[in-house]
Parts: C-alpha cells; structure tokens; sequence
C-alpha cells in the first residue's frame, strides 16, 4: 500500500519559497505526535535559520534531526502518536514547538514540547505560542531561583525584575510569566509597540513601563530610581547590547542575566560587565538536543532536565489557558496561507511586524487541503 503524502514549504537563503509535493507524511519517533496542521506561527529565528552561515552563528552544531520545511511553531489535530508519547490521543487539539518542521501540512512534535489546547482557544490563538512562549520560560526560570507560575511566591514578596524587550513576543511572554508567579515590580523595557504589555503591568505593585529609546544613561537612571537592587533580568532582545546593558542596570556584585539568543553571542559581553554578574543562554533548539552540556556529567549528560523544563512548561500552559490566566500574543493572519511566507519573512526581516506574530493557515495555501478532506 503506497504511503500518504503531504505537501511542504522549504525556504531559500534569499527567503523565496518553493512548495514540494508528494513527501511521505513522517511516522512519529517514540516520543512524538505527527500533527495534521490548521495553523503555523512564523519566528524572526525563520528568516535566520535560512542563512546557512547565520544559522550556524546562531545554532552552533546542533544534533536534533532536521526536516525539510523550517517552521518551529504549529497547531492542529493530532493524526499519529508515537508509543511513548502516552498523553496524546488521535484526534487530540494541540500546539507544538520543535526545531523545524513547521511549515508543512503534517508536522512533527516532541512529547515534552506539545500541549493540548483547550476547547475555546482557537488554533490561530495557539499558534502565537510556541517557541516565544517556550523560550520565555527558559528565560525566566532555568538557572535562576525564582518563583514560578506552578509554585508562585506567597503574598507580598518583593522580587524586582527587568524584562527587556517586553513588547516583544518572548519579552511579553516573560511578562506574563512573572505576573503569573507573583513576581513584582516588573521594570518593562520596551518601545513603539509597548501598548499591548501595559496592559499586563500592575502599578500597584510597582511594575512600570519605560520607553528604551531615551538616552541609555537615562534609561539606566530611570531603573535605579525604581529599583536600586535588581539581582535577575530577562533579555528578550538577545544582543551583545541588550545583554550587556542588562548587566549593567542589576546589582554588581550577586545578580544572572539570562538572554535569549536573537543574535549571534559575543563573549565580550561577560568581559565588559560586573564581575559579580553571572550569564545564562535561553537556548531553545537546546531542548531538542540529545545532551545537555550543563547536565552533571558535562557535554555528554543525557538531555533530561530540559525536557523536565519544557514538559512542565508545556503542561502548565494548557492549565493556563484552560483557566483563562494567560492570553495569547497579538497577531495577524497572513492571507494567501503559505503563498504568504516569503513576504511575511522579508517583512520580518525589515523588522516590519513590531509588536505583532504572523501565522498561517495552512489550508489557505494555494492547492492544500482543508483538514478533513
């Protein structure tokens, strides 16, 4: 009996997109779903990860398989479950992040790196999430001993924390995170698209909203005046001046930055900070890896606290949104489906969708399938 096949996107380094067709629907690993896909949500990482020279830059040498069609991000039903991935059904609404894989009519995700979705969140909702939700949970809580959203710190505790590029989709999710797990003040760092996190600031506990466009030295003041001992920041940006800025704004002596990686990293940055700064990578594509490097048996440490990490993350999301605790990012669908993608990701690219996540349908595209048919 011949194989079901599906059609594909894969990206060129000049961001043009060409559409395969007839490649076999992938069978899941043990610890996989095989996702029949409605929506697919599109990441800076994307036009990046299309630059082979970039993407090494930014990725280093990963080990997590690659398949054809970049994507990181995607939502749908659940069509194939892997014998290990015991808490997915056939049939199952659910959101997954992965390495790649994304932009195709059936995609695959990671058992500890899929959840369910509740009933009255829409698949276009879902797939705001994903990889800036995940990494945004990298971001504030692994290396750093703070309260989380599954064990929040009681009452009035003061834990102040900077969150730079809070109006991004992963600084926004880090917002959203640290409310969740009672952490204020919240010093917001953000710009022109800084509307859509106000809203999640609470002035009566101390979080407040600062324009980092004004003079860097009085954007430092600023901070200081607000909170002159901040011991844990959160770079969304991902820059060597993000980070670097970062360092300086926390206590000298016993503080972590942890950035996220929006560029390639420059050691120079921990040479040009206070001694008594410690820095922490937000990898995500570390998640899928075979090993954790900072594992107890150094490089060669099987990769189980990670998955941990984003098995609970991912499980805590779904309570979330069952619960209605957290809200999806602002978003725009892109109109033509995957007929979409090369100019979403140019636009991406020119830095053109501030404050917003594209995402596909992929029905949409010119040729597919509704799901069902």
């Amino acid at each position: 009996m011949a194989k079901k096949t599906m059609k594909q996107a894969i990206i060129s380094g000049d961001l043009s997109v060409t559409i395969e067709s007839n490649i076999p629907i992938p069978e899941p690993a043990a610890d996989e779903v095989v996702i029949r896909a409605v929506y697919s949500g599109i990441n800076p990482i994307d036009w990046k990860g299309a630059n082979a020279e970039l993407s090494k830059a930014l990725h280093g040498d990963v080990e997590n398989p690659d398949h054809g069609p970049v994507g990181k991000d995607f939502a749908g039903y659940v069509y194939a479950v892997g014998s290990e991935a015991y808490q997915f059904h056939v049939g199952d609404r659910v959101m997954a992040v992965n390495h790649s894989t994304g932009f195709a009519e059936y995609s695959v995700g990671k058992s500890f790196s899929t959840a369910v979705i509740p009933k009255h969140v829409s698949f276009e909702e879902a797939a705001t999430f994903g990889l800036p939700y995940l990494t945004a949970a990298l971001l504030m809580f692994k290396g750093k001993p703070l309260p989380t959203p599954w064990n929040p710190a009681p009452g009035l505790t003061r834990t102040p924390l900077l969150v730079y590029g809070a109006s991004s989709a992963v600084g926004a999710f880090a917002v959203k995170l640290a409310k969740l797990a009672n952490i204020h003040p919240i010093i917001a760092i953000a710009g022109a698209s800084s509307g859509s996190i106000e809203k999640e600031l609470n002035s009566d506990l101390g979080d407040v909203l600062l324009d980092y466009r004004q003079d860097r030295a009085k954007l430092l003041q600023n901070i200081k005046h607000i909170a002159d001992d901040i011991h844990y920041a959160a770079d969304a940006i991902g820059s060597p001046e993000t980070a670097a800025f970062c360092a300086q704004a926390v206590n000298p002596t016993d503080s972590t930055v942890t950035s996220s990686v929006g560029d390639p990293w420059d050691n120079t940055v921990k040479d040009r900070s206070p001694l008594g700064v410690e820095f922490h990578l937000a990898f995500s594509p570390g998640v899928f890896e075979p090993n954790d490097p900072e594992g107890p048996e150094g490089k060669n440490s099987p990769n189980l606290g990670p998955k941990a990490f984003a098995t609970i993350a991912m499980a805590y999301l779904s309570c979330a949104l069952q619960r209605r605790l957290i809200q999806p990012h602002p978003y725009e669908v892109q109109p033509e489906g995957l007929g979409s993608l090369s100019r979403s990701l140019t636009e991406l690219k020119e830095g053109k969708s501030r404050g917003l996540r594209y995402v596909l349908e992929i029905a949409a595209s010119s040729g597919f399938a509704k799901v069902g048919e």
